[in-house]
């Protein structure tokens, strides 16, 4: 019989067993029962990748605008987790406790472009797939908006409500289109007032909808009817000043078993400003959910890379480079301008208007006739049938038209070296030609026709330059048309002072047929600048006698010298070393306060009149000649018996700087008021060999200054150049 103590050392060593075996069995029943719980993750993970694989592939294999809706979850297995698309994989991993606990990988079947890895703890389940024309296929978070095309609208126009029901940003959906009634616009007040509007749209998409429209503060509104194509109408209550406002509610049905469900209400505000100007405005867009989830795009236009169909793509939606936003090659012609290559793109063919066909701005030369142009020959020489104005060639146009003109000389006259046929002009042309012998074409020499008739005919012509003789048909001898005398002829004529035979000067006769004094060193005898003193400042150093005259700052240089009382004078007496009576020029400055008390200018005499050889001074009043004039007188005697005078045509007034000048060529005596000669020259006589003194004044209120005596006459160029200068 067995005591108590060893029954119960035996229970505890069968207990011992049987639980030992029993939590062996359950071990091997937990790690079977997790291998089972591993594997249906991995089949739920699989198939929610395979979903939204096969969600993408759907889209791709339907035309453009394709939209479709579909939900994920928010944990798996109630953990978070993490989505991403990356190398054409779509990777699928749970987390806890911060690691991966599982994962699920999958291959795409299409190319992807692109990667993107979703943060944790997803917060919308709501996505959708979309295939258009500017995306191509796209997987992103749901979102809708409404927008207005058209900043504002008045009676009569047609604008544009944009709905944008879409995955991703400016990925379009349908558009509804609102118009007037017109049987509906009234008048008050002679200003348009719509009372109503109606609206029709067309959904490109697969699934059904719903659009309401309602008036704030008004029950009224219209629940228009569920379908991919509706109309509606909608009536105004519009007040002037009560700045009604019509709200557009945009609404999605889900249909059958699909499963987009979207039930967000998007409301765009449309506000009559004024009831009567009739305008519409934007009042601001909804908030949408723009948040990406992730994006897989098939080939689109835009994305750098060169796609079928492409011609090419720089991976933007510039129009102003090398490829269009179309992804077509940029030429000249679509209406954009290439930046750096066109100077203009207006978008035609037309090669008449202002830009060419190939982008250049259209201009005189260019070979296209143009509005405006008479010809454009592609060139700007002015030498054939179309000038560098564009303007057809013609006779007196200026131009000689090669080949066809002799000469053009821009006229018509038919007295010079071309005719108004544009043809050389010459002896027994029947037209006297007088330009010198232009005209003559060289027949005749230089000179003017006196007749251009027929053969045989009388003309006056000078044969030795006497005579009448008879117009010749060869124009060869004197017998024919010739000239009247000229300088330069070689025969000294009328009032010439000599005629070598040539125009040069130099050489003893001037071009102007005038005695130069040759054999004379030409240089400036004396100069007083009365700056100071009426002393001679050249190198003469001649000293002057004053009487009376004071300096004044009224003066052209410096200052100058007022003669303000009749007796005022200044004498230069040793000048009479220097022979003035062959060739000589006086040049000065004068100016009158009073020309009823002035008189002289300057001479070289003794006493009133005697022994003067030539006085320079202002008219005296008398009845018989024109006061306030410049005479010049001579005398070519002691007594002055023979006394010559040439007066001026400028008439003098006071308060004005004058330039005077007179020269002598032992010949002939000239006078000049600011560089041009003035009245007739004297000639034809030799000066008095005075021996009086040089002398300026016997005048009253008269200023004088900048005096200078040369040894020769100034040529008429340079008179005129020493008046211009500052």
């Amino acid at each position: 019989m067995q005591n108590k103590s060893q029954i119960s050392f035996e229970f505890i060593m069968i207990f011992s067993l049987v639980f030992f075996a029993l939590s062996g069995f359950i071990y091997v029943i937990n790690d079977r029962m997790n291998e089972i719980s591993v594997k249906q993750e991995e089949l739920i993970m699989k198939s929610l990748a395979d979903s939204i694989i096969n969600e993408i592939v759907l889209a791709s294999s339907f035309n453009n605008n394709y939209m479709r809706r579909f939900d994920v979850p928010v944990k798996l297995f109630g953990q978070d987790y993490n989505m991403s698309i990356e190398d054409n994989f779509i990777h699928i991993e749970v987390i806890e406790n911060g690691n991966v606990r599982i994962e699920h990988f999958a291959a795409f079947p299409i190319h992807v472009k692109g990667s993107f890895i979703d943060e944790i703890n997803l917060t919308n389940t709501e996505h959708c797939v979309t295939k258009n024309d500017f995306d191509g296929v796209r997987i992103s978070k749901n979102q809708a908006s409404l927008d207005v095309l058209s900043s504002s609208v008045r009676v009569g126009e047609e604008f544009e409500l944009y709905v944008s029901l879409h995955c991703i940003e400016d990925a379009k959906s349908f558009t509804v289109t609102v118009e007037y009634d017109p049987d509906m616009v009234e008048f008050v007040e002679a200003r348009p007032v719509i009372r109503s509007i109606e609206f029709k749209d067309k959904n490109p998409l697969f699934e059904d909808y719903k659009l309401i429209f309602n008036f704030e503060n008004s029950p009224e509104h219209i629940d228009d009817s569920i379908g991919r194509y509706s109309y509606g109408y909608l009536g105004s209550n519009c007040v002037t000043g009560s700045g009604n406002v019509a709200v557009l509610v945009f609404e999605a049905k889900q249909s059958g078993d699909s499963k987009i469900k979207f039930d967000d209400r998007i409301n765009e505000n449309l506000k009559i400003l004024d009831c009567n100007t009739n305008k519409f405005t934007k009042e601001g867009l909804p908030e949408t959910r723009s948040d990406a989830l992730f994006s897989i795009m098939l080939e689109g236009c835009g994305d750098g890379i060169l796609d079928f169909g492409e011609e090419c793509d720089d991976g933007n939606w510039d129009n102003t480079d090398s490829c269009l936003n179309t992804c077509q090659d940029a030429i000249c012609g679509d209406g954009y301008l290439w930046d750096g290559e066109e100077i203009c793109d207006d978008g035609n063919d037309n090669d008449n208007d202002a830009c060419r066909n190939d982008c250049t701005i259209a201009n005189c030369g260019d070979g296209v006739l143009d509005f405006g142009e008479e010809c454009d020959d592609g060139n700007l020489v002015n030498t054939d049938a179309c000038l560098d104005n564009c303007q057809d060639a013609d006779c007196t146009d200026g131009y000689v038209w090669q080949g066809i003109e002799t000469c053009d000389d821009g006229n018509t006259d038919q007295t010079d070296l071309c005719n108004n046929i544009c043809e050389l002009t010459y002896c027994g042309d029947t037209i006297t030609q007088n330009p010198n012998g232009l005209g003559t074409n060289g027949a005749t020499g230089i000179g003017d026709e006196i007749c251009d008739s027929e053969v045989g005919a009388a003309c006056t012509t000078v044969d030795g330059y006497v005579g009448n003789n008879d117009c010749l048909a060869d124009c060869s001898t004197y017998t024919t048309c010739v000239t009247t005398e000229y300088c330069g002829d070689g025969i000294i004529n009328g009032n010439e002072d000599c005629d070598d035979g040539n125009n040069l000067n130099g050489d003893g006769c001037s071009a102007t047929c005038e005695n130069l004094c040759i054999n004379q060193n030409r240089q400036m005898i004396f100069y007083a600048p009365f700056d100071d003193d009426p002393h001679d400042h050249s190198s003469l150093n001649n000293g002057g006698n004053a009487v009376g005259v004071d300096p004044t700052n009224n003066a052209k240089i410096g200052q100058a010298v007022l003669f303000d009382d009749i007796l005022d004078a200044i004498v230069w007496p040793d000048l009479l070393e220097y022979d003035l009576k062959n060739c000589f020029s006086v040049e000065t400055w004068i100016y009158f306060e009073d020309l009823e008390n002035a008189k002289t200018i300057f001479c070289q005499r003794f006493g009133p009149q005697d022994h003067q050889s030539f006085c320079l001074r202002k008219h005296t009043n008398d009845l018989t000649s024109n006061n306030n004039t410049i005479i010049i007188e001579i005398c070519d005697d002691e007594t002055c018996s023979n006394r010559k005078q040439s007066k001026s045509v400028t008439m003098i007034e006071e308060d004005t700087w004058y330039y005077l000048t007179i020269t002598y060529n032992g010949h002939r005596l000239k006078v000049f008021i600011n560089g041009i000669q003035e009245g007739n020259s004297l000639s034809s006589f030799e000066l008095f060999d005075s021996d009086a003194a040089l002398f300026v004044g016997d005048t009253k209120d008269m200023v004088i200054d900048e005096l200078k005596i040369y040894n020769y006459p100034l040529y008429d160029a340079e008179i005129l150049s020493n008046f211009n200068l500052p």
